[in-house]
């Protein structure tokens, strides 16, 4: 096997981060704290449950998707971000970045071929991942990839329960391998399984010592406040044209509704050509919360 010391541990930022104190401002406190895990390199698996259909702030008046905010922000200087899910199987993941989109494109078919033409097929997408890993271990230091591997929906891959089959088994135990290789940990490898409800996961893996679980939560006033502003910036209105509330109030008063829900409200706001008042908001902010709600419970 080749050397396989401990790699420097590196991360986001414009040259590379080797510590969460060192993230750009904008990152969110739960992407400091899976940073701090990953930089100790005591786990390199992370279960990411929560708030986890919402956006995620990717710059100053910018935010994204998490699937793309971990891709291009991040991992946003790795060699190869791979996502998968069910629907769609294994691809590439660079965010907005269209070059380095092609550059992993190339990377992932030299180390595995035509990603397109694998299966979507859960075990032989994992089997192919395990192989791409394998060989990234045996590789030549000067050789080797810097790669995060994104599961979503990963309650479909690895279900909680007792009654798996044999495939749900094989997966299981796929992941708990890789969470537990201390080859995999010592290298810049990592793996982010996604799903908005930890129950849905196999609690094997969840509360294995080796996975870390990290909640998303739901936006903070601050959060909300800073996103509310950007909305009406982008749709080039001023608050007091549309609404009786002001962006700090509109704030403080949308607790428990994600940012995907406020750009909702403030597009009804703007081009729905009613006035934002007491008794609109009202009804909006009750049915943002049900769907909000209804969504944590599906």
């Amino acid at each position: 096997m080749a050397d396989t010391k401990a790699e420097t541990k590196t991360l986001a930022g414009a040259d590379g981060v080797t510590k969460a104190s060192q993230l750009p401002p904008h990152f969110p406190p739960w992407a400091g704290k899976l940073a701090d895990l990953y930089f100790s390199g005591t786990t390199s698996m992370f279960v990411v449950h929560g708030n986890t259909f919402d956006m995620v702030r990717a710059g100053p008046d910018r935010w994204v998707g998490l699937a793309d905010f971990l891709a291009e922000q991040l991992f946003g200087r790795w060699d190869l971000v791979i996502h998968y899910d069910l629907a769609r199987g294994l691809r590439c993941a660079a965010g907005s970045n269209g070059k380095r989109l092609q550059e992993m494109v190339q990377t992932a078919a030299k180390w595995l071929g035509d990603l397109r033409a694998l299966p979507r097929d859960p075990t032989k997408g994992l089997a192919a991942l395990d192989l791409l890993i394998q060989k990234n271990v045996m590789a030549d230091a000067d050789d080797r990839l810097r790669c995060a591997f994104i599961i979503d929906h990963v309650g479909y891959v690895a279900p909680s329960g007792d009654n798996l089959d044999l495939n749900e088994q094989t997966h299981l135990v796929t992941l708990l391998n890789w969470a537990s290789s201390p080859y995999i940990k010592r290298l810049n490898l990592a793996f982010l399984l996604i799903d908005p409800r930890l129950s849905s996961v196999a609690e094997r893996l969840s509360a294995n010592p080796h996975v870390a679980t990290i909640e998303v939560p739901l936006p903070d006033a601050t959060e909300r406040t800073a996103f509310l502003e950007a909305q009406f910036k982008a749709h080039g209105k001023e608050p007091a044209a549309v609404s009786d509330y002001t962006v700090g109030e509109l704030g403080k008063l949308t607790a428990g509704i994600g940012l995907t829900d406020l750009e909702v409200l403030v597009r009804s706001a703007i081009e729905g050509g009613r006035r934002l008042d007491r008794l609109y908001f009202r009804e909006l902010k009750k049915r943002l919360i049900e769907r909000q709600a209804q969504g944590m419970l599906e």
